[in-house]
């Protein structure tokens, strides 16, 4: 669509997004120091940023211990993607903590990810990692929940960096016992990608006021476009698709009343709105990530070699600088 209408085919962003705070030095810290406690690593992402939400720094940290990755919010992607997703390696799983048979699947790989555990009749104990608001307090509550019918926790919130410590253990199933510690969502100290960090933020990994909302919300506005998505345009009472954010963020202030005295439009409010009617769900079901075999294993190895990205920008500014 976007191609047809004449929109942009290229979205630039050159500066990567980057929040490491001190809570995430140290949580990192307490991670490896428990893991000698730890029979299984269960490694969360996005699934809506199934490669960039992938921390390297864990790859580090962990090691050849056996670890579970599975790809929360499901719901927030096509079938079509789940099914690339399955491909990206071996030992892969998929979560919605609001589906139960979902979780019961999580449960079920856990304990046959320790069975030698299971044939001395002692308890199992997992461990949950990942970037911030992946979803790892929420699947704890869930199995919790669905394991044992009792309660929450695990403290969890809309927004990253609400788990600063690494839990006590967590019952969350009998017969066997299977135990989880809550660890904080732990962010790459520099994502090498600028996209990729711009992503991330999108789906809500990176605290909003770290980034630009508008920003944010001007490259979403491109991928809904890019994606050939009607949606938004039915939904905010548009009369055609627009390519222009400016355009649509004056459009949805009025819509919803974000106005300042004299009828000024709240452009920020209305960014934030766009930008929360996409993390509910409610522009469509999209991958932002090109999961094809050979992108895939380009940014695995830019993720794991940061360095790379480093060399090839000051070649380019240097080449930039180079008198013709």
């Amino acid at each position: 669509m976007a191609a047809n209408l004449g929109f942009r085919n290229a979205f630039t962003f050159q500066q990567s997004i980057n929040w490491f705070p001190g809570h995430m030095t140290k949580g990192l810290r307490k991670i490896k120091e428990t893991l000698r406690n730890v029979d299984l690593i269960v490694e969360l992402r996005d699934s809506r940023v199934p490669i960039s939400s992938i921390n390297y720094e864990f790859e580090k940290v962990i090691g050849r211990m056996n670890r579970l990755v599975v790809y929360n919010k499901v719901d927030l992607i096509p079938i079509e993607s789940q099914k690339v997703c399955l491909k990206l390696g071996t030992n892969v799983a998929f979560s919605d903590c609001r589906d139960n048979r979902s979780i019961k699947t999580l449960l079920s790989s856990i304990k046959e990810f320790s069975t030698y555990k299971l044939s001395s009749n002692k308890k199992i104990v997992a461990m949950v990692v990942g970037m911030p608001n992946v979803g790892k307090s929420s699947i704890i509550n869930a199995a919790r929940q669905t394991g044992l019918n009792k309660g929450k926790a695990a403290k969890t919130g809309s927004l990253p960096g609400v788990t600063r410590n690494l839990s006590t253990l967590i019952k969350v199933f009998e017969d066997p016992d299977i135990y989880i510690y809550d660890t904080p969502g732990v962010m790459m100290p520099f994502i090498p990608n600028p996209i990729n960090s711009l992503k991330v933020a999108l789906t809500g990994g990176i605290k909003d006021d770290v980034a630009d909302v508008e920003i944010m919300a001007d490259y979403l506005l491109y991928r809904l476009n890019q994606f050939g998505s009607n949606i938004y345009v039915e939904k905010f009472g548009l009369e055609k698709p627009t390519d222009d954010i400016s355009f649509l963020l004056n459009h949805l202030a009025k819509r919803i009343g974000a106005l300042q005295s004299g009828g000024i439009p709240q452009l920020l409010t209305a960014a934030n709105f766009f930008l929360t009617q996409y993390r509910m769900g409610k522009l469509g079901k999209f991958c932002l990530d090109e999961i094809d075999y050979d992108n895939v294993l380009k940014e695995i190895e830019l993720g794991r070699n940061p360095e790379i990205q480093s060399k090839n920008k000051l070649r380019k500014e240097s080449l930039s600088k180079t008198p013709k």
